[in-house]
């Protein structure tokens, strides 16, 4: 019998590895550890689909029947779904924090230990009376996904180069959440293309739900095709981090990347989704930062006037950018050192990996 400790990995869509894909990176690298994934998604037990999907069939996987009933030391999820029924540890890492506030809720008590984004985060869950303060399962880890963002690791000029858009023009990313209530349904198209007449480069980064038939009554894949342009770029990656980071503005409406681009202290532009904001009523939080770190605007005629004032003021609100970073994400730079350290302690191993893999 193996002596080996078994970490199974759950991936509900594309965005939810680059949640973990740091962790992963760093504990495949130690030869006590026998890591899976599996997907809800793949219920043909083709558990590779949605990894080859990717790009990263070098992936291990399972499929998700073998993956429920199987027996795991450690289940690590960014989605609520509890796949591993009989995981002897659960953790869950979160994938986002939005004003939308749909993280806060009490489905997060099945599992054994939470990875806190940052002081925010907590305190909701304390004021929503889900935890107390001082409860065990809370860990103050951070977002390991958005370390690159901080740590020096990425270059804008190898992030521009190798989607060819010129470095010298400013880059401007529209990136929606994916409700048929989003900025997307109303305006997208026409923010689209107002863009891309102006001298910038312009990355625009769906979420990845956007693309699934069953999510959507518009083909999102065919619309985006159709909006070609020599200095707009489409980005299908499932990690939005380089997106933000070769960016200089960000249009967004509901999405949690209006949080992290907080990190990066660059001006934001919100698109006012009435119906967004009426969706998630019962959950959202617009007085503690929502939209206060950047311009709010109705359409997509105000939404270029805004961009063009960002672009030629980007310290306005940067003091509020600020405190709306450093209350939101906990020691950005750092989460992975303390996310790999709380696997280590849940598994009952020494931290200090054996790096004879490559």
């Amino acid at each position: 019998m193996s002596d080996k400790k078994h970490i199974l990995f759950f991936t509900k869509i594309e965005c939810n590895f680059a949640v973990v894909e740091r962790i992963y990176e760093r504990l495949t690298r130690d030869e006590r550890l026998e890591i899976r994934f599996t997907s809800k998604n793949d219920l043909d037990g083709r558990s590779n689909r949605l990894f080859q999907r990717m790009g990263r069939s070098d992936l291990p996987t399972v499929n998700p029947t073998l993956a429920a009933f199987g027996r795991w030391d450690l289940y690590i999820s960014p989605d609520i779904l509890m796949m591993a029924r009989r995981a002897r540890f659960r953790i869950h890492t979160f994938h986002g924090v939005s004003f939308k506030g749909k993280a806060f809720t009490d489905k997060v008590l099945k599992f054994d230990r939470l990875f806190v984004v940052g002081p925010y985060m907590q305190r909701r869950f304390v004021e929503k009376g889900i935890l107390a303060e001082s409860d065990p399962r809370l860990a103050m880890v951070g977002m390991p996904k958005l370390d690159p963002l901080v740590d020096g690791s990425l270059q804008r000029a190898e992030i521009l180069g190798r989607i060819g858009l010129p470095l010298e023009r400013p880059t401007v990313l529209y990136a929606p959440t994916w409700r048929k209530e989003s900025s997307l349904y109303s305006m997208g198209e026409e923010i689209i293309r107002s863009l891309a007449q102006k001298d910038w480069n312009v990355l625009v980064k769906l979420h990845d739900l956007c693309y699934y038939p069953s999510y959507n009554t518009v083909d999102w894949d065919a619309r985006m095709r159709a909006l070609q342009h020599r200095n707009l770029r489409v980005i299908r990656d499932y990690n939005v981090v380089p997106c933000l980071f070769a960016s200089d503005l960000l249009i967004t409406d509901g999405s949690s990347v209006g949080n992290e681009f907080t990190l990066l202290d660059r001006p934001i532009v919100f698109l006012e989704a009435p119906q967004l904001v009426e969706r998630y009523r019962e959950t959202i939080d617009l007085e503690t930062w929502g939209t206060k770190t950047g311009r709010s605007v109705k359409s997509a005629p105000e939404a270029i006037e805004a961009v063009e004032w960002g672009l030629a003021h980007p310290q306005e609100q940067s003091e509020i950018r600020r405190a709306a970073a450093a209350n939101i994400f906990h020691k950005p730079g750092t989460a992975t050192d303390r996310a790999v350290a709380q696997i280590y302690a849940a598994l009952e191993l020494p931290s200090a990996p054996t790096l004879s893999r490559p």
